[in-house]
């Protein structure tokens, strides 16, 4: 299994650490695993109050970084890899955690060498041109999507793309002008060879249209027609009872970054970083925020809500803050109508969220 990526409206950044808390010794992260594949898979763990950044050890190197996850990739196959992560900081008086280690097997290589033949013919010569792909174990869920890539040369490279429906349907009559533009912008594209399976997890949201796109590739050019394969996600579930986990750590002047982890991981809600202001004046219906803001820039509440609807954890960083300025961030359960949406309790994050004056005299 490979974890794929997908080209979407909106994106979410890398997780930072929280705010910190009152300790002497910083607690150890708690290790879990999560996309395993042949040839990668990601280590993550919930941030820990107090940590500036963690230290990882992997394959006997020490690495330094400030996000809650590594992603590990290019490995071998059926093989088990140790990884150790500590917190740390540099607050006078705080003592860095224990190690903690977790031990993670990647899966049996999906694209097995057959046996030779004692007495083999010529292997026939690769045909990208005639190149075609039949999809088996189609996975769907509200914020994931999973595919077996079957193509009919199992020697031929080739490359995929997943990106929502709506961003290919003016290139209809000529797919091979948008995967271009998609590889692009994306720096490149993977390169595949025989049966693969891919489980693409990150910026898939429910109720939505997506395309799968399938095509030889040589690194440089498609070298056959473009396969095509839609697909659409469920739609989220309506849970009045929604409650969240909040952690918020404000990064400097103009950024403050954001982890929500709601109870309810198939259930929509909605989540803001707004000023203590703009709280005070919509704290008695907080949708109306949302109609106000929708108005202002002239899109539907349809519309903002398809882009901007939650399920399951996010991590955010909201930059182009204002300095020395105090913020709110709520969560909010929520069931999408007709062109606009019904907001149930609120939940605030319990902590203080000032942005510093900016030193430097600068702008953004």
């Amino acid at each position: 299994m490979t974890l794929g990526y997908s080209l979407t409206s909106c994106d979410k950044d890398n997780p930072i650490p929280p705010e910190p808390e009152t300790a002497d010794t910083l607690a150890a992260p708690v290790l879990e695993s999560a996309n395993i594949s042949d040839s990668s898979f990601t280590v993550k763990w919930k941030a820990i109050g107090g940590a500036e950044e963690y230290i990882y050890l992997f394959s006997g190197e020490e690495n330094t970084i400030k996000e809650t996850f590594i992603d590990f990739k290019g490995l071998e196959a059926d093989t088990e890899y140790s990884v150790s992560v500590k917190a740390v900081s540099t607050a006078e008086g705080v003592t860095d955690s224990e190690w903690s280690e977790i031990i993670v097997k990647t899966l049996e290589s999906t694209n097995k060498e057959p046996e030779p033949d004692p007495d083999p013919d010529p292997e026939p010569e690769p045909d990208p041109e005639g190149l075609t792909f039949t999809i088996e174990d189609e996975v769907i869920t509200c914020t994931s999507i999973s595919f077996t890539f079957v193509p009919s040369d199992q020697t031929a490279d080739y490359s995929y793309i997943l990106t929502d429906t709506e961003t290919i349907e003016p290139y209809e009559g000529n797919l091979e002008e948008i995967v271009y533009a998609l590889i692009g912008y994306s720096g490149g594209a993977d390169i595949l060879r025989g049966t693969e399976s891919i489980i693409f997890e990150t910026n898939i949201r429910p109720g939505q249209q997506y395309s799968l796109m399938l095509f030889g590739y040589d690194g440089q050019e498609i070298t056959s027609d473009v396969f095509r394969h839609d697909v659409e996600t469920p739609e989220g579930e309506i849970n009045e009872n929604i409650t969240f986990e909040m952690y918020a750590n404000v990064l400097d002047s103009y950024s403050i970054f954001v982890e929500i982890y709601p109870s309810d991981n198939q259930a929509y809600y909605f989540f803001n970083l707004i000023t203590v202001e703009e709280y005070e004046y919509y704290k008695e219906d907080l949708a109306q925020y949302i109609r106000d803001v929708c108005a202002e820039v002239g899109i539907s509440i349809d519309t903002y809500m398809k882009h901007f609807a939650s399920v399951g954890p996010e991590y955010d960083t909201f930059d182009h803050l204002t300095p020395n300025t105090e913020y709110i961030l709520f969560a909010v359960g929520c069931e999408p109508l007709d062109n606009d949406v019904r907001f149930f309790t609120p939940q605030l994050y319990n902590g203080d969220l000032v942005t510093p004056s900016d030193s430097s005299g600068t702008s953004r």
